[in-house]
């Protein structure tokens, strides 16, 4: 737990990316002024780094890239008020036009477990969604189900170049047109 925190800080502090000793990465997506407002941010006895729309930054060694993360109108933020769901799982970020974005962040190489978190719990519609992690497919046109709307995939990546990177691509093959993606967060563990 101690090791976790020093990486959120190390990240908020803007030093370079983490040392190759820490074993696991946790993000949520969210207003980094809105809710959940805790802090530190602790779900599960895993203390999250609060990330929103920033753009990529080498020192920082984590960001996004994109047309809409510097557009205030289409980057949003949302959290969920419903009950009976962890504080990740109630925040999201998303690009309003479902264009899209990437996502990369600075880890050493080696073999990971990455989970990726979805959805919203308190929306009447949100339509397919498309991540792709390190060129495996996470969620293909996966559409959320109406009884809670939130989802997890894991996969194991074989990391070789210093930089994880995720795809959230808004055009859906099932819709033939953009759907939003809602992004709530991200466990990466080190399997080595």
């Amino acid at each position: 737990m101690k090791y976790i925190l020093c990486i959120a800080v190390l990240l908020i502090a803007g030093c370079a990316a983490p040392p190759a000793d820490l074993p696991s990465y946790y993000i949520n997506f969210q207003n980094p002024a809105g809710e959940p407002s805790a802090d530190p941010l602790i779900v599960d006895g895993k203390t999250f780094l609060k990330v929103g729309w920033e753009a990529y930054d080498a020192e920082k060694g984590y960001g996004w890239s994109g047309s809409a993360i510097d557009d205030p109108s289409r980057a949003l933020y949302n959290f969920s008020s419903k009950s009976g769901y962890s504080a990740i799982q109630r925040s999201v970020i998303y690009d309003d036009y479902g264009r899209q974005n990437v996502f990369e962040i600075n880890l050493p190489n080696g073999e990971y477990s990455v989970s990726i978190g979805i959805g919203i719990p308190e929306y009447s519609f949100a339509g397919p969604q498309n991540i792709t992690i390190e060129g495996q497919k996470l969620f293909d046109d996966y559409i959320l189900l109406p009884d809670d709307y939130i989802s997890m995939q894991t996969a194991t990546v074989n990391l070789t170049d210093n930089t994880l990177t995720f795809v959230v691509d808004g055009w859906s093959v099932l819709l033939n047109d953009y759907s939003a993606n809602f992004i709530s967060y991200i466990k990466i563990e080190s399997l080595n």
